[in-house]
């Protein structure tokens, strides 16, 4: 456990230090930066001078950004005193963070002086003064650039860039100070660092996962996504079985500014002036699968109309990715900063261990494992913003329950202002009947009047235990077994339950007699009242299946015949829908599509359904980032004679391990 005290100490001394100094940004001769700086973060902006680029080139400091960690995540030590950007913390370095601004057709960096000049050079605020904020939610750091370079045109960048915890928070007011309308679109580019080496580095998107090499799984692949397809954040880990240092971009949420665009890949290729959104002609494309050396972003908001005197505000995050927080609420329509953060940590995923020679408990580990909850008061005013009694309380799904000794409250008690209460900490066991990503919340409120509610996700393997629920269930086994006869897997009398599967050659339901890895079906066990489970354990001959060496590493075939089929993930762990390919064998020059590609070849629908039992009716999806739970059926239906090809997902923190055959 941290003590908060004393890091609050420290880091209020060292804040005094850097104002104005060179800090974040690797010190050399003749740059300048400002710095802010907290017991988790600091963010700098360059005010003056060069540094060294690519070559014998020099590039401007001024302007450019950095966010370097101190504490980083409270539970790890690997991410102390590190750059989250290449070169933040050391030198010579080639990038730096930078943003641009594209008016028309012509694009500018921001903080060069050959196209414009700083109104306003940026200032440390750790107490802002009055005029320039509340003081509710932290100080920042401000500056003003205006670009000039386009003739007729003055435009107006207001950088302000603040610390939410463990977060930057870049505000930008771009402004039309000319007499004509422009067209003004805004870029940021960060190239990240998670590692000593820069060549390691996984990214994970929710919904898509990790995209791995097949040929080299230790590489990735880039990614790209247009306006409507942006996530709401994603992330890059240092190693994403064993992470100790992750950054994480929040795009959509809280009070962020949604990107139109957003690029992953080689930082060579999006560190270009150029760039903007799209791939340049001998740049890096994700579409030809190239794996990525060394991951960088780019962010872009397409260019928007503003009449002489209007604005359009831009607000994004990049920081640690270890909690969940929380540090905005709603009022009607409008997304308000508060004065107060509830951030909320615990183990991403569970890992499956079925060798016996490690002792986990249901194949599981952590068995038990920890949340913990922060609650971090940005407020730097006097005023009424201590939090007098802060209480937390702990919601568990159905698979998730206190350990011995634990209650759901705890107390946090008083959270004065530019400090950080907790962490209340409990205790959890999975009991290994439920998988899947199970979700839990956390709640804390103040007798002052200030709550807030933290939504966080545990990704749970499936393990060789589930629940067999009133009526008939669309069901999959995701194992293996010596003895596939299905009374042998499940150890049920014949005559005690029903199991039946959709044969679309014959266009009828034929008898269960085999459980077979990707095989959906109905399963009725008899004993049972409506809202009733009865928890079941396969026998003891269960193995993963894509077994290698004791990994899950192999990928899966499952055929599907033209019309209606029943099928199932046959991994521990859940996959995304999109992350499924599909071969038909009828065009094979045509390869291994995605299911996208699939679809708009109609050789397969994109809309699976799954039954509900508690609900009594079926639930459909057809959205890429939809999960396919182990031990739950779909019906899938396919206009060609396919074969879906599966291969294991890769969430962080997760982990297959087993004896030699899977067992």
């Amino acid at each position: 456990m941290i003590d908060n005290r004393r890091i609050f100490a420290a880091a209020a001394v060292f804040a005094a230090a850097v104002v104005g100094l060179t800090c974040g940004l690797s010190s050399q001769a003749g740059a300048g930066a400002v710095s802010l700086a907290n017991p988790y973060i600091g963010v700098s902006l360059g005010t003056a001078g060069t540094i060294p680029g690519p070559g014998e080139d020099e590039w401007q400091s001024s302007g450019r950004w950095a966010v370097v960690t101190y504490e980083g995540d409270p539970e790890t030590s690997g991410d102390n005193d590190r750059g989250l950007i290449y070169g933040a913390t050391y030198g010579p370095a080639e990038n730096y963070g930078f943003f641009k601004i594209k008016i028309g057709e012509n694009i500018y960096l921001i903080g060069d002086d050959s196209s414009g000049y700083w109104e306003q050079s940026p200032v440390a605020y750790p107490v802002p003064p009055p005029g320039l904020g509340l003081g509710t939610t932290g100080g920042f750091i401000q500056g003003e650039w205006v670009v000039t370079a386009t003739e007729g045109a003055e435009i107006s960048v207001l950088i302000n860039a603040a610390l939410v915890r463990d977060q930057a928070r870049f505000a930008i007011t771009i402004t039309n100070q000319g007499t004509t309308a422009q067209s003004v679109g805004f870029g940021m580019f960060g190239d990240v660092e998670v590692a000593n080496s820069t060549t390691i580095a996984t990214p994970f998107v929710p919904g898509i996962g990790v995209v791995e090499s097949p040929l080299a799984p230790a590489r990735c692949f880039g990614s790209e996504f247009d306006a409507g397809e942006v996530p709401d954040y994603f992330e890059i880990f240092d190693d994403i079985a064993n992470p100790a240092m992750v950054t994480r971009n929040t795009l959509n949420l809280a009070d962020c500014v949604i990107p139109d665009h957003v690029l992953i890949g080689e930082d060579a290729d999006l560190s270009a002036l150029a760039l903007w959104d799209m791939w340049l002609a001998d740049g890096y494309d994700p579409s030809v699968m190239d794996e990525v050396d060394n991951f960088a972003w780019l962010l872009t908001w397409k260019g928007k109309t503003l009449l002489a005197g209007q604005s359009r505000k831009i607000v994004t995050y990049y920081g640690v990715g270890a909690a969940t927080s929380a540090w905005t609420y709603s009022e009607g329509n409008t997304v308000k900063r508060d004065r107060a953060v509830l951030a909320v940590q615990g183990p991403r995923s569970l890992k499956y261990d079925s060798d016996p020679l490690h002792g986990a408990a249901n194949d599981l580990l952590p068995d038990p494992f920890t949340i913990q909850a922060y609650v971090y008061n940005l407020a730097t005013d006097d005023g009424p913003y201590v939090l007098e009694d802060a209480t937390a309380y702990l919601f568990l799904p159905p698979g998730l329950e206190l350990a011995a000794g634990y209650t759901a409250q705890q107390d946090i008690g008083e959270v004065p202002k530019n400090s950080e209460g907790g962490p209340a900490v409990w205790e959890v066991v999975p009991t290994g009947e439920y998988c899947g990503e199970l979700k839990y919340y956390v709640s804390v409120t103040d007798i002052t009047g200030w709550s807030q509610t933290v939504e966080r996700t545990i990704m749970v393997p499936a393990t060789k235990r589930s629940v067999f629920r009133y009526g008939w269930q669309l069901m999959h086994v995701p194992f293996d077994f010596n003895n596939r006869q299905i009374d042998h897997v499940f150890g049920l009398n014949l005559g005690t339950f029903g199991a039946r599967y959709w044969d679309p050659v014959s266009g009828a339901y034929l008898p269960v007699e085999q459980v077979e890895p990707g095989q959906g079906f109905w399963m009725f066990v008899g004993g049972m009242q409506f809202g009733d489970t009865q928890p079941t354990q396969v026998a003891a001959d269960a193995a993963i299946v894509g077994e290698d060496f004791g990994k899950q590493v192999e990928e899966q075939y499952i055929p599907l015949k033209t019309g209606w089929n029943m099928m199932g993930n046959p991994f521990v762990y859940p996959i995304y829908w999109g992350q499924v390919l599909v071969y038909n064998p009828a065009e094979p020059t045509t390869g291994t599509l995605s299911l996208d590609e699939a679809v708009a070849r109609r050789w397969i629908s994109k809309t699976a359904f799954a039954w509900s039992p508690a609900q009594w009716s079926y639930m459909h999806f057809s959205d890429n980032d939809s999960l396919l739970l182990p031990w739950q059926g779909y019906w899938v239906y396919a206009r060609k004679n396919v074969t879906l090809v599966m291969r294991p997902a890769a969430f962080p923190e997760s982990e297959v391990t087993a004896q030699i055959g899977g067992y």
